[in-house]
């Protein structure tokens, strides 16, 4: 069985070697692109971020979900009040899997499809690929390649990034009963060619100001990126001159100089000074001097600090990853262990959370309605190390939750990796500890009921009314006291007493007087 989508299959899926896309009008998509190309490739900054991101996304695997028909959806629990974390859904998915409302799917066609894309690319270089293209164009879009024949024929069996340069959706009438987009035109040396939006899966960098195209994020860094580009320019220019400024000023003693024997004498500076000097102004003068255009404070004033981190931080600030995670000077001021770990917790929530949620979006709205057996695919955030709460800080929020009586002792175990209880061996269990299984939460002990009332029972023995030793409703009062004790080793006499429904040392006589 061959694959095809439309006839063909994208090839050049890479930027040439000159960096840039192609000449195209300004202001046009292509020019845009373009210019953010550009920016890309020359700003080390810029390309730091973006690559951190772009390889970041490829990090975690995907997995898909498949609703249990006879639980509630996902829309029935909003109002149970689930707790979310700083993943966003983590807790919500942890807490569905463990009370059966849908459960995962590993071994589907679709899930396969995800993370083995096509035969050239595996699943890390493509999604990084699709990341780099929502920054670079604000869009990104996917061909999904179709077997052209077989018991397959119309299915999906391929996906390929294409240029976003080259496709562009053409917007439908809705008035007149066409659909939102009609089709997508792809356009390759000058010829065209139309795409079903089936077989488009169009990812648009999210927050967008357009309906039907996204925007780069990079388009605001732009003049950002420009001025770091002069200042590296200033500064390169500055060590070839020798430390130098723009030029020097000779002033020559005597009368009046004639402009041909001035100008000379500046073109015989500028070859004597052509590594140093850009220029060199001669005038008469009383005495001969040679004043440098030279810097007052040599590198300070040819690289201020302060424009240098303000550009920075604005960089950073735009695309959403934190100055110490790529080293940036504002970073290396606040660098440390808990400074660090915090950083990259920020770069999960602030930037790669959403930014892959807005993937899944897309992918569940075009993908999984084509394939049967499974309801949402998404990344997995579980196994990343920056959402995952520190050590210490879980245990001793578990250990604060066991004694609260939130959660069992075998829950501890379980989310504390230390797994089933032990059949063997013995445990420190602090006196201050009471343990009651879960059994027995909230219920009542199971006891014969009394024959007479506590408070009779309880009384001094009146005219008439038998010894201690012979008080059949005492005698019954005190085995319900000791089969709640063998039930609840751990439990105190005084809570026992107040289970059986006597005070403390009302029990005490008890014990002595019918004990063996």
């Amino acid at each position: 069985m061959g694959l095809i989508a439309n006839a063909f299959k994208p090839k050049n899926l890479v930027l040439s070697s000159s960096g840039t896309l192609g000449n195209y009008a300004v202001g046009s998509p292509q020019a845009t692109t373009q210019q953010t190309t550009r920016a890309y490739l020359d700003n080390e900054i810029i390309r730091a971020c973006v690559d951190l991101i772009a390889t970041s996304a490829a990090e975690p695997h995907i997995i898909g979900k498949r609703w249990r028909r006879e639980r509630p959806t996902r829309r029935d629990l909003s109002a149970r009040g689930i707790p979310k974390n700083q993943a966003g859904t983590m807790a919500e998915d942890s807490f569905l899997v463990r009370n059966g409302f849908y459960e995962e799917v590993t071994d589907h066609r679709l899930i396969y499809l995800l993370n083995n894309p096509n035969e050239w690319m595996g699943r890390e270089e493509f999604w990084a690929t699709v990341v780099l293209h929502l920054f670079l164009a604000g869009n990104a879009y996917i061909l999904k390649a179709r077997y052209k024949d077989g018991i397959l024929k119309g299915a999906v069996g391929e996906l390929w990034p294409l240029l976003p340069t080259q496709i562009k959706p053409v917007p439908g009438d809705m008035s007149a009963g066409e659909p939102f987009i009609k089709h997508y035109e792809r356009t390759v040396n000058g010829q065209k060619q139309e795409l079903p939006t089936t077989d488009v899966l169009h990812i648009k960098y999210s927050p967008s100001v357009g309906l039907y195209e996204g925007v780069s994020p990079l388009l605001t860094l732009l003049p950002r990126a420009e001025i770091d580009h002069y200042m590296r320019t200033f500064l390169s220019t500055f060590f070839a001159r020798g430390g130098a400024g723009a030029g020097a000023s000779l002033n020559v003693k005597g009368g009046n100089m004639d402009q041909q024997t001035k100008d000379d004498l500046r073109n015989r500076f500028r070859r004597m000074f052509s590594g140093g000097q850009f220029d060199v102004l001669v005038s008469n003068a009383e005495d001969i001097t040679y004043t440098p255009f030279s810097l007052n404070r040599g590198l300070r004033d040819a690289l201020p600090s302060e424009i240098d981190k303000q550009t920075e931080a604005r960089m950073a600030m735009v695309l959403g990853v934190p100055g110490a995670i790529v080293g940036l000077l504002i970073g290396y001021e606040t660098s440390s262990y808990a400074n660090q770990r915090q950083a990259w917790q920020v770069l999960w929530d602030v930037r790669m959370t959403p930014l892959l949620n807005s993937i899944d979006s897309a992918i569940k709205l075009s993908l999984v309605k084509e394939f049967a057996g499974i309801d949402d695919a998404c990344f997995d955030l579980s196994d990343i190390k920056a959402l995952q709460e520190d050590v210490d800080a879980l245990h001793e929020r578990l250990r604060k939750d066991l004694q609260a009586s939130a959660i069992t002792l075998e829950e501890f175990r379980e989310r504390t990796g230390y797994g089933l209880m032990p059949t063997a061996g013995m445990f420190l269990v602090p006196s201050t500890f009471v343990v009651t299984p879960v059994e027995r939460l909230g219920e009542e002990p199971e006891l014969a009921p009394s024959p007479a009332p506590v408070a009779l029972l309880a009384a001094p023995r009146g005219p008439g009314r038998p010894s201690l030793e012979e008080d059949e409703a005492a005698r019954t009062i005190y085995l319900q006291a000791m089969v709640l004790r063998e039930k609840n080793p751990l439990m105190t006499w005084d809570q026992i007493a107040a289970r059986v429904g006597v005070e403390s040392r009302t029990l005490r006589k008890y014990r002595t007087a019918f004990e063996d």
